[in-house]
């Protein structure tokens, strides 16, 4: 099957189109999914379902100080300031 002319640039226009698109569109996707951006879609989603488990806003992050915290107790070698931090999360100190 041979494109005529007319066909030719009707499909050229919509791959020029979508080359635009997907250009204008990748610095906004790139930055919805950058780990060090802290609006980035998962950490979103996380402090998301934080808050609507416990109504609580930090929930996330206190939900990982708790959990990084506990294992920090546990390992034998964390340095001295991760465990004091550890405890004071804990209420332990």
């Amino acid at each position: 099957m041979r494109l005529s002319d007319k066909q030719f640039y009707i499909v050229l226009g919509i791959g020029a189109l979508g080359v635009y698109v997907l250009y204008r569109g990748a610095g906004t996707a790139a930055q919805a999914i950058n780990p060090v951006n802290p609006d980035n879609v998962f950490n979103q989603a996380a402090n998301g379902l934080g808050e609507a488990i416990t109504g609580d806003p930090n929930a996330t992050g206190d939900l990982f100080d708790h959990l990084y915290g506990g294992l920090d107790l546990l390992n034998p070698w964390a340095p001295d300031y991760r465990k004091d931090y550890a405890k004071q999360v804990w209420g332990m100190k």
